[in-house]
């Protein structure tokens, strides 16, 4: 039987009379119910009830700007202080090298998904129609989460941050409020608005970076004043690595992998660019490797002038811009000036995150909705093209930002709220590699093959199961953290705060399926390649497959 070369209507039911098994399938399945129904059929929604679909305002180098601004911000400036702190500075080399091999086999893996289906909530698709509705509900909700949670700390950190300059006049809910405002302003105005915003908001924060690789080479050099050369002082003593060995280096993994969280928004930018199959891929490539110089370049730098043992670092006896170790290295050197404008850089980098945290949240929420698994009123779009409802419950989460004003229990709420996300872009990176896998098993199986999709990804299965792999073997690794922290006697408290990610995502899944069997009367896990749906939502090919660039072009 000649294979089907386009996803016409046309086409596609001529394909499917040629396979009456197909078909009896589809017919048994229908008789589930409408919750069966929802659960199998994961289809992007257009204009609906009045609502108006997704609008492509989004252009290629304002996706590579909303996935820069999401991933270089606080995990960035604030984390590495974590991170050096727990794995010397060959610990942070090692572990951000490693996660971004992983982040370079995802980032491929998610084009070729986004290019073929750009539908909202670009993950949830997937999961839900290539792995398991379970998993697809889990996986989404998950990611909600991390950046639900991220939204709230975001607006504290910036109250934090303002603490570098001793003596600010304004009081910390002051200033809570104020960016709060300027968050809520950006995402009620049009989208692309928003980019635009994002993309000032990125470029100053690039500048800044490159401002300190000049900086920092010259004070490692010894081009400052009355200040001597360091060179490789801080590797000989104390040491790139800390006393705690390889167990240490194993703890970096995740605040890594969280420093690196934001490279898949342009999967989720996919429903609002108007031609996904040219700009996906470009952003993609580009994004990673930017971060990979803006990440990797800085982060030697900062192991050379900081050493692990610098009693500023984050967790020792400060907190905020003061234990930045950019901030840090500057300061040490005694440079004046150049703190402060480093400090404003990570204010711009938190708005930024923060941004990128409603962006996140209110598209996946969108995508929750039109799978049935969320409130339907979730998934309205009003005529502007912003989900509005999406966006109006995830900044009413950000309220709980006011709660770091009250004492010492908002922070223990807070410390918990992050433990829930601690472990989801591991995950979420996971589940898109498995994506991608089952999608080829399931054109496989359906008698297609890759030259009947618009976008190959470079990496191709091999990425997605390195991808896949890799990711299983750092969340086993933080299991054993968990079991056996760093620092400190194993306590029940210290293990669900590195690990309780992981048992959330089991709960929703098993619940899911709990639901499913109550409505229905019987569960399956997976789904049938042969019987898989690669057709909703999936952009109907108008040239030959499209050759990869080369991996190493930009």
């Amino acid at each position: 039987m000649e294979q089907p070369r386009s996803l016409s209507k046309y086409l596609i039911m001529n394909d499917l009379e040629k396979r009456p098994e197909v078909v009896q399938q589809q017919v048994q399945e229908s008789r589930g119910g409408w919750l069966q129904r929802k659960i199998n059929t994961f289809k992007p929604a257009t204009k609906t009830d009045g609502a108006a679909p997704l609008k492509h305002q989004l252009g290629s180098f304002q996706m590579q700007m909303i996935s820069l601004g999401g991933s270089i911000g606080t995990g960035l400036f604030l984390g590495s202080a974590q991170s050096l702190k727990d794995g010397g500075a060959g610990g942070v080399l090692i572990c951000y090298s490693v996660i971004s091999i992983m982040v370079f086999c995802m980032v491929h893996s998610l084009a070729e998904l986004a290019c073929n289906f750009p539908v909202p909530g670009a993950f949830s698709y997937y999961a839900t129609t290539f792995i398991d509705p379970s998993w697809g509900f889990a996986i989404s909700w998950n990611y909600v989460m991390q950046w639900l949670v991220l939204l709230p700390l975001e607006l504290s950190a910036a109250s934090i941050t303002f603490k570098f300059w001793d003596g600010f006049p304004i009081g910390d809910g002051y200033l809570i409020t104020a960016f709060f405002l300027m968050m809520i302003l950006i995402n009620m105005l049009p989208v692309k608005i928003y980019g635009f915003a994002e993309v000032v908001f990125s470029v100053t924060k690039i500048i800044a970076i490159l401002g300190f690789l000049v900086t920092g080479l010259v004070i490692l050099f010894g081009g400052v004043p009355n200040h001597d050369a360091i060179l490789g002082r801080y590797w000989h003593d104390p040491g790139p690595f800390t006393p705690s060995g390889f167990k240490g280096i194993v703890a970096v993994f995740v605040t890594a992998a969280f420093s690196f969280s934001g490279t898949e928004l342009c999967g989720l930018c996919a429903a609002e660019t108007p031609n996904p199959v040219k700009s996906i891929p470009k952003a993609s490539k580009q994004v990673f490797w930017r971060i990979l110089f803006f990440y990797i370049s800085s982060l030697t730098l900062v192991g050379f002038l900081v050493p692990y043992n610098e009693p500023r670092l984050m967790g020792r006896d400060e907190s905020g811009a003061n234990s930045s170790p950019f901030v840090i290295a500057i300061r040490n050197a005694g440079i004046p000036v150049l703190p402060s404008i480093m400090n404003v850089a990570i204010l711009i980098s938190i708005l930024s995150v923060g941004n990128s945290a409603i962006y996140a949240t209110s598209r996946t929420l969108v995508s929750l909705a039109q799978a049935g698994m969320a409130p339907k009123s979730f998934g309205y779009i009003d005529q502007g093209g912003r989900p509005m409802v999406a966006i109006l419950v995830t900044l009413a989460f950000g309220c709980l930002s006011y709660l770091s004003l009250v004492g010492n229990g908002a922070q223990i709420l807070f410390s918990w709220l992050l433990s829930l996300s601690g472990l989801s872009s591991l995950l979420t990176w996971c589940s898109i590699g498995l994506s991608l896998i089952r999608f080829r098993a399931g054109i496989a199986a359906q008698g297609q093959t890759t030259k009947d999709l618009n976008y190959v990804s470079t990496t191709g299965l091999g990425g997605a199961w390195i991808c896949f792999g890799f990711g299983v073997v750092v969340l086993v690794a933080q299991l054993w953290i968990a079991v056996m922290p760093v620092q400190g006697t194993s306590s029940a408290e210290k293990f669900f705060k590195v690990y309780l990610g992981a048992f959330v995502v089991a709960i929703f899944f098993a619940a899911h399926k709990g639901y499913v069997y109550w409505q229905t009367g019987r569960v399956q896990f997976g789904i049938n390649p042969a019987h898989m749906d690669v057709f909703s939502g999936r952009l109907e090919m108008e040239q030959q497959a499209l050759a990869a660039k080369k991996w190493y072009k930009w």
